[in-house]
């Protein structure tokens, strides 16, 4: 099964970090994915393990990576 742009799917936060997160899609030929923070205290919302909603913006095959936005 492969992504396509602006299908909505879930995903679980595997790693936090200042510019941004990495989260884990299950079931997909691209499983990892990077959502931009946009937080601007220092301080994010979001948490390992954390489920998330997300729509996805980009998809590289090669790379199997996509650019996701949280839904």
């Amino acid at each position: 099964m492969g992504l396509n742009l602006g299908q909505e799917i879930e995903a679980t936060v595997q790693l936090v970090k200042d510019y941004g997160i990495i989260v884990q899609m299950e079931g997909e030929n691209v499983q990892t994915g990077f959502i931009i923070n946009d937080h601007k205290d220092g301080k994010s919302k979001y948490k390992q393990g954390q489920a998330l909603n997300c729509v996805v913006l980009d998809v590289d095959p090669i790379k199997k990576i996509a650019d996701l936005s949280e839904k």
